[in-house]
């Protein structure tokens, strides 16, 4: 309901869709009352909630005996055990993405629920679809963290690299260094953003207050950041919880 009010007085531009749960298909109301053009429907690739949309019995490593996915937690664990199929994840990922095609024409882009496609199997699994051959006009998440400052004339970017380690320090280094691999290799088929905007804070409403108290006007700015948020009707209905590693 919050982003159906938000599509359309215009104050988001895009939404994501996880189209293996209910009330999914109440997204063609929203893409029938919004201009194509000022307004992109994406999928929200989802494989870690809730039932498929294959057959159980040709996804066997993404589901357990009730024919559920597993957790996030075990999936990540299967996935770094090797114990996954990518081609059952790339089947998955085309069911997904066809049925959402299906109902709104045109998907603009694809993140997904939970970060799985941040894990290289995953990634090399869904950029290998026969979809992503052909549809490279797509966008496409990235799980970089850029952090954002205002300087006393100016507004800095900075990026978690060895050049910052004292600042960010080697755990984060490493894993945003993992994080841009991947998006390179992604970049050669779709179109990638940036990453995620921070404030040093890495909490998601002190992110979006700190953005509209800025007195630097940024579209003139390069590069193409997105902002962490879940729609609502006010501000105070969103937790301001801290952004970790996999968020």
């Amino acid at each position: 309901e919050a982003i159906c009010e938000l599509a359309n007085s215009g104050s988001i531009t895009s939404t994501t869709v996880m189209v293996n749960m209910p009330y999914y298909e109440d997204i063609k109301e929203l893409r029938d009352s919004v201009p194509k053009n000022l307004f992109s429907i994406g999928l929200h690739f989802n494989i870690t909630q809730g039932k498929p949309i294959s057959e159980q019995e040709e996804i066997r490593s993404l589901v357990d005996k009730e024919g559920n996915f597993f957790s996030p937690k075990r999936l990540r664990y299967r996935i770094l055990a090797g114990r996954i199929s990518l081609s059952e994840v790339q089947k998955e990922f085309t069911a997904q993405y066809e049925r959402l095609a299906k109902l709104v024409g045109v998907v603009d882009h694809v993140d997904s629920h939970n970060d799985i496609l941040k894990y290289r199997s995953t990634m090399k699994a869904v950029l290998s679809s026969k979809i992503l051959n052909t549809e490279s006009y797509l966008g496409f998440r990235t799980y970089n963290k850029t952090f954002i400052k205002q300087g006393v004339n100016t507004v800095h970017f900075s990026e978690p690299r060895i050049s910052t380690l004292n600042i960010f320090g080697v755990k984060r280094v490493f894993i945003e260094s993992v994080l841009r691999f991947n998006r390179k290799r992604a970049d050669k088929k779709l179109k990638m953003c940036h990453g995620f905007l921070l404030d040093e804070s890495m909490r998601a409403l002190a992110t979006l207050k700190f953005l509209t108290q800025l007195s630097q006007d940024l579209k003139s700015h390069s590069k193409v950041y997105e902002i962490c948020c879940h729609p609502a009707k006010n501000p105070s209905d969103v937790p301001d919880t801290t952004l970790s590693a996999t968020r």
